[in-house]
């Protein structure tokens, strides 16, 4: 197996600052990211070299001795970088954003990635067609493969949900019955009638069009409308999961539409810190996400 040139690095610095946080921030990385490397070197070296006590790093014996054949070539390879590298280390990120990602998963978040990495300068804009073509990163969504460049962050699978108030007047909620509903519709009828035709029992004997209801031409003003109980929605359950969790909107039935749709991070062009930065954390985020919806389940 080669060497773990990478995991040697994080080690270092480990060592040097005496802290896995203090690590993460002079590499741009995660906590985690860091003590994932750390148990890899470990793994790869057959001994422990780090152990935590109260919260403080500590090197063992094995540790120390490693980490002081390190000293002298790292900073030669530190120094030997500072004297050649030209190009000024960017700080600054340009986001493109599906609109309701942006708004229903990242903008309620963003406090939490500034707290953690005030250093990093943030460019933020709606995702629209043939536009997000200098991001630095996308946030968007396919009901494809994902490309290579693309990591997906949940599901993009929807669910009909509505306000309480509107909740409180249906006593069964039923595929079969959707003529008897005011449907809300994101930009066409399209996603109630893939709903309809795929759980009716006899779509013929019922709703032969899905076309009830209102057309809104953005997912939010949707959103917000079935939450003041305006009618029924198919939403994503990913971002709507706060609203779920709080009451304000009431999920009617486990039957998911748009099960093949995923929500993607993109990362264009050159990788570099800032980008891995956000990449990491949005991705932590994303996880947290859907373990929060699968315990209330």
């Amino acid at each position: 197996m080669k060497m773990p040139l990478k995991s040697i690095y994080y080690f270092e610095a480990v060592a040097r600052l005496g802290s896995y946080s203090e690590a993460a921030k002079e590499m741009f990385v995660t906590h985690a990211a860091v003590i994932s490397q750390i148990k890899g070197l470990e793994q790869w070296m057959g001994k422990k070299l780090v152990y935590r006590k109260q919260n403080r790093v500590t090197l063992t014996e094995d540790g120390i001795k490693f980490a002081a054949q390190l000293t002298d070539p790292f900073a030669q390879l530190r120094a030997a970088v500072a004297d050649n590298r030209k190009r000024p280390v960017r700080n600054k990120l340009v986001i493109y954003s599906l609109p309701s990602l942006a708004t229903c998963f990242l903008l309620p978040n963003i406090h939490a990635f500034k707290d953690r990495f005030p250093q990093i300068e943030l460019e933020l804009h709606y995702q629209l067609s043939g536009r997000d073509y200098h991001a630095d990163i996308v946030l968007g969504f396919t009901d494809n493969a994902l490309a290579d460049s693309e990591r997906v962050l949940f599901s993009g699978s929807t669910v009909p949900v509505c306000g309480r108030g509107y909740a409180a007047k249906i006593s069964h909620f039923s595929p079969d019955q959707l003529n008897q509903y005011e449907l809300l519709h994101d930009g066409d009828s399209q996603a109630w009638q893939r709903w309809y035709d795929r759980y009716a029992s006899q779509p013929a004997a019922g709703v032969s069009k899905v076309n009830r209801g209102t057309v809104f031409s953005d997912f939010n003003m949707m959103r917000i409308a079935a939450m003041n109980n305006n009618g029924i929605a198919l939403c994503p359950k990913a971002l709507i999961a706060k609203e779920l969790d709080s009451g304000e909107l009431v999920q009617l039935s486990p039957l998911a539409g748009n099960r093949q749709r995923q929500y993607y991070l993109r990362m264009n062009g050159a990788r570099d810190e800032g980008e891995h930065v956000f990449t990491d954390w949005i991705l932590e985020l994303a996880q947290a996400t859907v373990d929060s919806m699968s315990l209330s389940e």
